[in-house]
């Protein structure tokens, strides 16, 4: 495979990167051959014998190690209108006189006409040479111009082309320096192609032109004879350039000129890196970029091209000065005339000790192929000679050698006795010329100093780089030594051919489902190429790049870092990351990355709830947990979720601190399930939600209080209270009302008293209240969580009761025709209604009288009394009693008491009754001074209570009734407790509770009339 691909390698030579799309410069490409450490120790000491024999060329082929020999001499190349000698002839030397020649146009320069075939030289003295002859006629004197090359191949072999040139006499354009080519090293400076006009156009708007390898026109140098490159100089530089007046190319009568780029700076060989030192070339010899080695002029060779091969004159060309132009004739000068083209990057030049345009001036002061050499005689008479070199009278001072060129002081990289040996210092700085010494011993890559020595020797056991500090992925005599490059023979973990791997992948890390980057580092010598890295997600046997990037990458060291974006990150249970290294179509994988996302902290129970209101519900849940608890830390918060009907929302995030929270702005009475999350730091943080707890929040306080509220009286101690029901819109619940509370109170009172109505009634009696009194009354709903405000308020008064019988009845005083008597009402008086009058009955019973009681009615709403009845009979015995009558009725009949006339004439006496009056005469009148205290009081303490509004407390009974003597009175009725009762039944009982002296403060009372 290798020979098929190395023999391939002539068809590009044609061809350049730009024709295949690789770069947008028109660069030339190679095929080159790493060897093997052993191979490349075999060629090292095949080269030495190489050098000793004059050769200078090697290739390998299957391991044999193979010299192509291939030097161009042209005639009349200058005249080719002109001359009737115009050939070039092609000369192999003895090792590859089976190789095959061919011949062929370099470039189509106003034609792209094939020159005739190549001849054997008639001469067996010229056997080594194919001559390619221009007959004359047949237009050769117009399509001879131009760049010819000659080929010589064979199987295994390399192909080598040589370019030579043709011009008509009558050249409009020559070049300045009278040379045909130029070799420059890449990244020079300051280069240029001037040529120089002989002759004007043929009209003066035919403008100078330039054009490039026969195509491409070059129109920044319009109008100008000469071509400055931009600096610095590059290998898409190189090439064959025209130049002629337009509109004057097809009369043949340009000039050209070909520029040759070595793909190495000067000294440097072993493109691209070009690590290698060439060997120092003397007398004009060049060194070959691929090879190291150097391309000898006429009359040198060897493997500086320090040889002399004749130290008189030339004649003498060929890689061991084995050609003469002149077997017959050996003139110093005979090959003078002639145009001698060499493999690249020599080019072209005239024979030793000739130059210019037609190669037959001689030497001044300079020497060699071309005159190209400087001389380094002393002075005082010596004398240079043109074609060696050698001067006569010795070496100018600081130089040596054959012909005194070889320095006192070696050019950096360089030492020894000749200069020759290299030095391979550490930035090609110079070493000591007799050791080989470094400067502070650092050497270049691939070499170091070992123990007891001073020159830098090449790297081994498996290291490379500097100072041999790297350690190559491949078996030792596989690594290259500068860069480490392996010919395959890796080491386990790397991978062939280059010996390469991924050294590990580093994920971002992320919560899951973020976007991050993956960075995977990949090592070798080479570095892979960041296309040939590439990220999957893979899932069983599944490689998923859904989503993944190739962003960019970077070189760190020894490694190459390919950065990859991706949208989403998964968790590991849905797949693990794999970098891969694709070497030769086969893609090799990386460890997986298991930790590419955080673990999301879990909250394993359902959260607490606390409280709840109509709006708000509290909520409290455990603490996440680092050591007990699942998930990666640090914690931030907790989110608290709410699930009003099927949409789970996000409704708050509290600190990490905070195990607790107050959900706002809920809907009343509705079903809500709330669930808790732990966040971890990041974007995506938050964790799974815990288990659901749920509540329905608290009705809404009924929007409206019942109406249409109404009381009325229905018995002395009972009132019944109707409503309208309260819409169920109003009850702001969806199981509405639950019930009714009515409140209660005296009118006046601090404290009430409340009774709970089922949802369904509209009306109830409130019973065992106190006689003839005023109530307030008030109504309020509730739902099944909150009470509506009040209704209004409304005022009832209880209906009268018959008032108990009058007590302390007592006859005071009497006469013979009447007596007094005089009463007064248990305390509080006017307790069961408003007093109208009272009724005395008497009736005498001493003598005994038949008949009826006589009846007398006093007028009088006062709570005592006085009343003297008159026309009564001397002398007599009268039964009395008193009775109260109100709004409800006459009372009972007090105790009866006796009242006796006096006898007539006699003085007024007391009767029994007169005498039991005055006996507790004085004891009446405290009573009543007492009484009226205690009234003004009453009234005094109703009048702050009617300024004060009423507060719903309990309603505890008037112990002002303790005063009264209805305790011992049967005209009270005292049993009843406070109930209610539906209207619509029976009525049991009745009880008073309020001294109504406390009702009605602005009350007057009238005397006894």
């Amino acid at each position: 495979m290798r020979d098929v691909v190395y023999v391939g390698r002539k068809k590009l030579r044609e061809t350049n990167t730009r024709e295949l799309g690789f770069s947008r410069d028109e660069r030339k490409m190679f095929i080159n051959e790493n060897l093997a450490p052993a191979t490349r120790s075999l060629l090292r000491k095949v080269n030495e014998e190489r050098k000793k024999a004059g050769w200078k060329f090697l290739w390998t082929v299957n391991g044999t190690i193979l010299v192509v020999h291939i030097a161009v001499l042209t005639v009349g190349y200058t005249n080719v209108d002109t001359s009737s000698d115009l050939r070039y002839q092609c000369y192999l030397s003895e090792a590859d006189t089976d190789a095959t020649r061919s011949f062929g146009r370099s470039a189509p320069i106003t034609t792209d006409r094939s020159p005739p075939e190549g001849v054997q030289h008639t001469s067996s003295l010229f056997s080594a040479a194919i001559q390619v002859i221009f007959p004359a006629g047949d237009g050769w004197d117009r399509d001879g111009v131009g760049p010819f090359y000659c080929e010589a191949s064979k199987p295994g072999r390399d192909v080598t082309r040589v370019t030579t040139f043709f011009r008509r006499n009558d050249a409009k354009f020559i070049s300045s320096n009278d040379l045909v080519t130029k070799t420059v090293n890449v990244n020079d400076t300051g280069v240029m192609i001037s040529m120089t006009s002989r002759s004007n156009p043929d009209a003066s708007a035919n403008v100078i032109t330039w054009r490039k390898d026969g195509s491409e026109i070059l129109t920044l140098f319009r109008g100008q004879t000469q071509i400055s490159f931009p600096n610095p100089i590059q290998t898409s530089d190189q090439g064959i350039y025209e130049i002629y007046y337009d509109n004057e190319r097809n009369q043949n009568r340009g000039g050209l000129y070909r520029l040759i780029v070595r793909e190495c700076t000067a000294g440097k060989w072993g493109p691209p890196e070009c690590y290698g030192i060439c060997d120092k070339c003397y007398n004009g010899g060049i060194c070959d970029d691929k090879s190291g080695l150097c391309i000898c002029p006429n009359n040198f060779k060897g493997p500086n091209c320090l040889e002399i091969c004749r130290t008189d004159g030339g004649n003498r060309f060929g890689l061991n000065c084995e050609f003469q132009c002149s077997f017959g004739n050996d003139r110093v000068s005979r090959c003078h005339g002639r145009l001698f083209c060499l493999p690249d990057p020599y080019g072209c030049s005239c024979d030793a000790g000739a130059h210019g345009l037609t190669c037959k001036t001689l030497c001044n002061t300079t020497y060699g192929a071309g005159c190209s050499q400087t001389c380094h005689c002393a002075g005082g008479g010596s004398s240079c000679n043109i074609y060696s070199g050698i001067c006569t009278g010795g070496c100018q001072t600081g130089w040596s050698g054959d012909n005194c060129q070889i320095p006192d002081e070696c050019e950096a990289g360089y030492y020894g006795s000749q200069c020759t040996d290299k030095c391979h210092c550490l930035n090609d700085d110079p070493c000591g010329k007799d050791t080989g010494e470094c400067s502070e011993q650092k050497c270049a890559l691939g070499y170091k100093v070992r123990n007891g020595q001073v020159k830098c020797q090449e790297c081994e056991g498996g290291t490379f780089g500097l100072d041999c500090r790297q350690q190559c992925h491949c078996t030792p005599e596989a690594c290259e030594k500068q860069r480490g490059l392996c010919n395959g023979q890796c080491l386990d973990t790397w991978i062939g051919p280059y010996c390469q791997r991924i050294s590990r992948l580093i994920p971002v890390r992320v919560n899951p489902y973020q976007p991050s980057s993956f960075t995977c580092y990949v090592e070798g010598i080479p570095l892979p190429d960041a296309s040939s890295v590439d990220l999957y997600r893979r899932t069983g046997e599944i490689n998923d790049r859904t989503g993944i990037t190739r962003r960019f990458s970077i070189v760190s060291g020894s490694e190459r870092a390919v950065v990859f974006d991706l949208d989403s990150v998964y968790p590991q249970e849905y797949g693990r990351y794999v970098c891969i290294l694709i070497v030769e179509n086969v893609g090799y994988p990386s460890t997986p990355v298991t930790n590419a996302t955080y673990v999301l902290p879990v909250i394993e129970k359902e959260p607490v709830i606390v409280s709840t209101t109509s709006t708000t519900v509290g909520l409290r849940w455990n603490a996440w947990s680092e050591e007990d608890e699942i998930g990666d830390p640090p914690l931030i918060g907790y989110d608290v979720f709410v699930k009003k009907e099927s949409d789970w929302v996000t409704d708050q995030r509290v600190n990490q601190v905070t195990t607790s929270a107050i959900v706002s702005n809920l809907t009343p009475d509705t079903d809500y399930k709330f669930r808790v999350a732990a966040v971890r730091e990041g974007t995506g943080g938050t964790g799974p939600v815990s288990p659901w707890n749920n509540t329905i929040t608290r009705c809404r306080k009924p929007s409206a209080s019942p109406t249409g509220l109404q009381v009325s009286a229905i018995n002395p101690k009972e009132l019944e209270v109707t409503w309208e029901h309260l819409p169920s819109e109003s009850a702001e619940c969806r199981s509405g009302l639950t019930h009714y509370m009515i409140y209660y109170a005296p009118t006046g009172s601090t404290s009430s008293n409340s009774i709970l109505v089922s949802r369904d009634d509209s009306s109830c009696v409130i019973r065992g209240l106190d006689t003839f009194l005023d109530y307030t009354i008030q109504i309020s709903a509730s739902n099944k969580d909150v009470e509506s405000d009040r209704s209004s308020e409304i005022i009832g008064k209880t209906i009268e009761e018959v008032a108990p019988s009058p007590i302390n009845v007592a006859i005071p005083r009497s006469t013979t025709s009447s007596f007094t008597v005089s009463w007064s009402t248990p305390l509080p008086s006017n307790i069961n209604g408003n007093i109208q009058k009272y009724i005395i009955r008497f009736k005498q019973i001493d003598p005994v009288v038949d008949g009826d009681f006589q009846m007398e009615e006093v007028l009088n709403g006062a709570f005592e009394g006085e009343h003297t009845v008159v026309d009564l009979t001397a002398k007599s015995n009268y039964s009395v009693q008193v009775q109260t009558v109100n709004g409800a009725g006459p009372s009972n009949w007090s105790e009866p008491v006796n009242a006796k006339t006096i006898p007539s004439g006699g003085p007024p006496s007391p009767s029994v009754g007169p005498i039991v009056g005055g006996v507790t005469a004085t004891l009446i009148i405290i009573i009543l001074v007492i009484i009226l205290v205690l009234v003004i009081f009453r009234r005094i303490k109703q009048r702050r209570l009617n300024a004060e509004p009423a507060e719903p407390t309990a309603w505890p009974p008037n112990t002002a009734r303790e005063a009264s003597s209805k305790y011992g009175n049967s005209a009270y009725d005292d049993t009843d407790t406070h109930t209610h009762q539906n209207p619509n039944t029976d009525t049991p009982n009745y009880q008073n509770l309020t001294d109504p002296h406390t009702s009605d403060p602005g009350h007057t009372y009238e005397e006894i009339i």
